[in-house]
C-alpha cells in the first residue's frame, strides 16, 4: 500500500497461457528493457499459482499502466488470458 514519488501502487493479477517459468520472475524483479515501453521495474512481482494450461502472476507497479504489462509479455512471447487491477493505493476490488 505504499506510495511513491510518483504515484499509489497499482497491483495486477495476469494470467497467462501455458506455463511461466520461475527464471522469468527473477529476471523481470531485476528489470527489463522492453520495447515501446523502455525499463520495466516492478516494485513486486510473483508467481501465484501454475498448472499446465495456465500461470497467475501478481505484479505491483508505481510506474506504469496495462500496456506496459502487454509490451512486457508480448516481448517474453507470453500469451495474456486476462490481466485483472486488484488494487490502487489503499483501494482494492476484491473484498
Amino acid at each position: 500500500m505504499a506510495a511513491s514519488g510518483h504515484g499509489l501502487d497499482k497491483e495486477f493479477i495476469v494470467e497467462i497461457d501455458g506455463r511461466f517459468p520461475r527464471s522469468q520472475i527473477k529476471l523481470i524483479a531485476a528489470g527489463v528493457q522492453v520495447p515501446k515501453t523502455g525499463l520495466f521495474k516492478p516494485v513486486e512481482i510473483e508467481l501465484q499459482k501454475s498448472d499446465n494450461d495456465h500461470s497467475w502472476i501478481r505484479i505491483v507497479l508505481t510506474e506504469g499502466k496495462v500496456r506496459h504489462i502487454r509490451n512486457l509479455m508480448t516481448a517474453l512471447r507470453m500469451k495474456i488470458s486476462s490481466i485483472h487491477r486488484e488494487r490502487i493505493g489503499p483501494i482494492s476490488w476484491t473484498g
